[in-house]
């Protein structure tokens, strides 16, 4: 299954949720193998995991635009049945590219990831914060759509442009897209954040994850160390609400 994490907002936390998840998947189950995609030029899903950017010759950017280049050539293994196909800021210039093209520019991901479509248990795409090319892809090439929302009256507001977006990409490039739920992020214990999360269960009943995500620092500090929560610190409520909500992943699926 192929999973688009998505927000146009920035601050929405999708790298944090898409590493994280990651990880969680990958440890739930020995057969289970997870790759992720870091489509953001800003490459801080490669930076989560301790990787410098400049360091790989061949980025996603090469697997999309590249002739002969695979995602196989570009992936790098990150920890057992863990691989991560990395970014760097030469996406940026791969977006230009692919909005010259008018016809097929929607469709150079999917077509990038379906020989190892097989492979993998679940495909992660962790989309830039904007609905530009490289996020349009994402949405032609996904099953399904985890919108992360963090519990503030702005971010909420913005849902409506998001979904307006995955609603036209349905309709004319990729009727199977789905949205898997709406996940409440950097949770707060104010009156606010419990009004906030009241009136999103209320609009999009039954589309929303029961777990939601606390603020913390520690989701923070954990990329410093070039690891996610779930090995930064196993035992905090962050790293337990995540390893629930991939569980609610797994259920999904």
């Amino acid at each position: 299954m192929i999973l688009a994490i998505v927000n146009h907002k920035g601050g929405s936390t999708k790298t944090t949720t898409a590493a994280t998840l990651a990880v969680a998947l990958a440890d739930f189950n020995k057969r289970t193998k997870v790759l992720l995609c870091d489509l953001d030029p800003q490459a801080s899903l490669t930076a989560t995991f301790g990787l410098d950017n400049n360091e790989h010759p061949k980025t996603l950017y090469h697997a999309l635009l590249e002739r002969g280049t695979k995602i196989t050539d570009v992936k790098t293994h990150i920890r057992d049945r863990l691989d991560l196909v990395p970014a760097n800021r030469n996406l940026a210039a791969g977006e230009v590219l692919l909005l010259r093209d008018d016809k097929e520019g929607d469709f150079y991901l999917r077509r990038a990831l379906t020989p190892v479509r097989k492979e993998y248990a679940y495909i992660l795409l962790d989309c830039p914060p904007n609905l530009g090319k490289l996020t349009i892809n994402a949405l032609v090439a996904a099953d399904r759509v985890i919108i992360p929302v963090t519990c503030s009256f702005l971010a909420v507001k913005a849902l409506g442009q998001l979904l307006d977006t995955i609603e036209q990409v349905r309709a004319r490039l990729n009727p199977s897209l789905d949205i898997m739920g709406i996940l409440l992020t950097r949770f707060s214990r104010t009156l606010h954040a419990a009004e906030v999360e009241r009136r999103i269960r209320e609009i999009f009943k039954g589309q929303v994850f029961k777990t939601v995500i606390g603020h913390s620092v520690r989701f923070e500090e954990a990329p410093a160390a070039g690891k996610t929560i779930l090995d930064y610190e196993p035992s905090h409520p962050g790293a337990v609400a995540y390893r629930a909500f991939a569980k609610e992943v797994l259920q999904h699926d």
